[in-house]
């Protein structure tokens, strides 16, 4: 009934300490100043990740002459697609890897834009879930 309880409690606690950490705010000053050429990095980057990824696809639906393509893959058949080089003789693992990284790099792109722009504790929220899905995505390809 009130999961949206910690959440809030979450953004709180943020808040109190976006205000509180010196070098926080101190970054936020410093890409203050900057703030235009970060905004146009970080779309630029989240632009490209959706070139890649529309571009991957595209290519995907081309190589399969359908209107439509499924695809499925575990860590572990990702990792060791990767170790071998797959997407030098696949086409599949071609489209798979652009399609991917294509999708990582918009995500990371939009994140930083919110990152640039926001205040301190946007900044505190957003680095927290970009270095959080970072290792939870390292560590299930480690243990792949």
């Amino acid at each position: 009934m009130f999961e949206w309880v910690p959440m809030l409690a979450v953004v709180f606690v943020a808040m109190v300490l976006g205000e509180m950490l010196t070098p926080l705010k101190r970054l936020d000053e410093q890409m203050g100043r900057h703030r235009g050429v970060l905004v146009g990095a970080t779309a630029g980057a989240a632009a490209l990740g959706f070139v890649f990824f529309m571009g991957g696809v595209l290519y995907r639906l081309m190589m399969s002459n359908t209107t439509e393509f499924q695809d499925a893959a575990s860590f572990r058949e990702v990792k060791a697609a990767w170790r071998r080089h797959a997407w030098r003789d696949s086409s599949r693992w071609r489209g798979f890897f652009v399609i991917g990284g294509g999708a990582m790099l918009m995500g990371l792109g939009l994140f930083a834009v919110f990152f640039v722009i926001g205040p301190p504790f946007v900044k505190l929220l957003v680095g927290a879930a970009v270095v959080y899905a970072t290792v939870r995505t390292a560590w299930g390809f480690w243990r792949a």
